[in-house]
């Protein structure tokens, strides 16, 4: 995600839940050390715990536990065409890594 700043866990799951009652179009971008992918979709459940999310055409699904030592940020993602404003970041904990693993899931302009 190009820009983030830290955000509590409530407000992110605020904002899963908000996009899975408006059925919102995303962006989830996996930023790892050893790979990196992104596809579209949209979060079918979310709880406190996790979070499911499934591709556009159905084929990819994505079940994400979200412990409790997960980070949030929550930003803009403008590395894609028509990815809105609104994104968050989850950056997972890893100490001494140079940059941290992170999954961004952002808001894209619907195609339906």
């Amino acid at each position: 995600m190009g820009f983030a700043v830290r955000t509590g866990r409530t407000e992110a799951i605020d904002l899963f839940r908000r996009w899975v009652s408006e059925a919102t179009l995303l962006r989830v971008h996996f930023s790892f050390s050893l790979f990196a992918l992104s596809f579209l979709g949209r979060i079918k459940e979310v709880s406190d715990t996790r979070l499911y999310f499934l591709s556009d055409d159905t084929t990819s699904e994505l079940e994400l536990p979200l412990p409790d030592d997960l980070e949030f940020g929550y930003g803009d993602d403008r590395r894609f065409e028509n990815v809105g404003l609104a994104g968050i970041v989850l950056i997972f904990p890893l100490a001494e890594a140079p940059e941290r693993d992170a999954i961004s899931f952002a808001e894209v302009a619907d195609r339906r």
